[in-house]
């Protein structure tokens, strides 16, 4: 009887935390994601001329003008030169900044009015490196998408040749983004036992950007650790922990043994790829949290290839 009422009280237990779950998991998802807060930049250019116009969400700014945050374009230069500028609220901007909120993950669109040079080119470019985790962009006409629709994360220029094609539209739609949060499958468990490594990290020869993420991975397909990239100078640089093995948790694999080889693993965050390094690694030691001594180092680098 005991054993029974114990199953029920369980139960019971059980069904009350997923309630609980279920009602408070958007006020999780609001604490501990973060408000949409960047800037995204687009390069115009065109007749030799160019301009950067930004937008973004801070939730320091609102839709209108903020000192110090927004910028006014001036009226455009006369026909038959180049001009660019954002349209946004009756206004002409080289940068405008909105209100950013987890209670406001919705479609923005900014305008972009565009005067075509005399040779009818214009040109633009954008980093779209780290931009994926943070929404959808899109580039497109004002015709729904009939003549331009570009997925700007997918790509990082597009060139127009249409001088009638003077307005096109950027539609950014935020996501609630966990910065600290690492990708699926890169979770673990940090313990007194690690060790670092140090090198810098390229995809396809080219440096890798700071919101992709590295981890290292034991024999036995645990996790051992994971950070992600820090950008200096230019380049992608990795100090990721590795950790060990807990010795007072025999029934549990939390990473690392001595002599055992590690993989590692880079998430691309542009693509959502996970890229895996053709070699082992047959360096790891206790270093207590130190930089391991023949494992990676300040002149090492190590690229990482998506071709198949």
């Amino acid at each position: 009887m005991k054993s029974f009422n114990k199953q029920i009280f369980a139960s019971a237990s059980f069904i009350r935390a997923h309630f609980l779950l279920i009602m408070f998991f958007p006020v999780l998802l609001a604490v501990c994601g973060q408000d949409p807060d960047f800037n995204f930049t687009i390069n115009v250019s065109g007749g030799g001329y160019g301009y950067d116009l930004v937008i973004g969400f801070s939730l320091d700014a609102s839709d209108k003008y903020d000192p110090g945050i927004d910028k006014y374009a001036p009226p455009p230069s006369p026909p038959g030169t180049f001009d660019a500028a954002l349209w946004w609220n009756n206004d002409r901007w080289y940068s405008q900044i909105v209100h950013g909120d987890t209670s406001d993950l919705i479609e923005h669109a900014w305008n972009i009015q565009l005067q075509y040079p005399e040779n009818d080119f214009i040109s633009l470019h954008w980093d779209n490196g780290c931009i994926a985790p943070l929404g959808t962009f899109i580039l497109q006409d004002a015709f729904g998408g009939e003549l331009v629709n570009v997925d700007m994360t997918a790509v990082d220029n597009v060139t127009l040749d249409n001088p009638e094609l003077r307005t096109i539209q950027l539609k950014v739609t935020p996501k609630l983004y966990f910065p600290k949060q690492p990708p699926a499958g890169f979770e673990f468990t940090p313990i007194p036992v690690s060790g670092t490594f140090i090198s810098t990290i390229t995809i396809n020869g080219q440096s890798a950007k700071g919101c992709d993420w590295l981890a290292a991975f034991d024999e036995n397909g645990n996790c051992a650790g994971s950070r992600s990239l820090i950008i200096n100078d230019g380049l992608a640089w990795t100090n990721i922990p590795i950790y060990g093995d807990d010795s007072t948790t025999p029934d549990v694999d939390e990473g690392m043994n001595r002599g055992e080889k590690f993989v590692l693993k880079l998430w691309d965050a542009s693509s959502g790829l996970i890229l895996e390094y053709p070699e082992s690694f047959d360096c790891w030691s206790n270093q207590r949290g130190a930089p391991m001594p023949g494992c990676g180092g300040v002149g090492k680098s190590y690229n990482f290839s998506d071709e198949k």
